[in-house]
């Protein structure tokens, strides 16, 4: 069996001698995979995908002697593994939010797409109405525009796909 190659990432068998020296046909093999040195801080994690078997998501809250596995494989004949990693942003607002004629309508935008639920918080009179989620776009309506300088600011905004790429603050729009 070859394990894959990705740079910054280790891939590991066991039984051991599935990488090196060979396995017999019919032994069950696990595949592994550990990031080499800590998953850069700057982005949310890497998805690790093993062609034909499983994706897998490091982040750089892993340890790199925390292992995942990517495939489990019944050895029938010689194996040549492929793999890649995909960088996963960090959720963040794209630009800056904008608002309806009215002011009673705040469109925020995000780098990646967003879960239902998303919630909002303001610090004026006008009260939030409503949240929609559409992909990467949170539309925010209130009952009344807000006063010049009051802020709607973000109490939970989930990525769609990790949950625990979240963002729960910071000044999504400021009147």
């Amino acid at each position: 069996m070859t394990v894959p190659t990705v740079s910054g990432f280790t891939f590991t068998t066991v039984p051991a001698a599935a990488a090196s020296t060979g396995v017999a046909k019919g032994t069950e093999v696990y595949v592994y995979v550990n990031a080499s040195t800590a998953v850069d801080a700057g982005v949310y994690g890497k998805e690790i995908a093993v062609a034909g078997y499983n994706t897998v998501l490091l982040t750089n809250a892993d340890s790199t002697t925390a292992k995942k596995e990517v495939a489990k494989i019944t050895v029938s004949k010689d194996v040549t593994l492929t793999a890649t990693a995909t960088e996963i942003a960090k959720l963040a607002q794209d630009g800056a939010a904008t608002a309806s004629t009215d002011g009673k309508t705040i469109t925020v935008k995000f780098n990646r797409d967003i879960a239902d639920g998303a919630t909002f918080t303001t610090d004026g009179d006008a009260v939030i109405t409503g949240v929609t989620v559409s992909g990467k776009t949170a539309t925010i309506t209130l009952n009344n525009a807000l006063a010049s300088g009051k802020k709607i600011t973000i109490t939970s905004v989930k990525d769609a796909v990790y949950a625990a790429n979240e963002l729960t603050t910071g000044d999504a729009y400021t009147a």
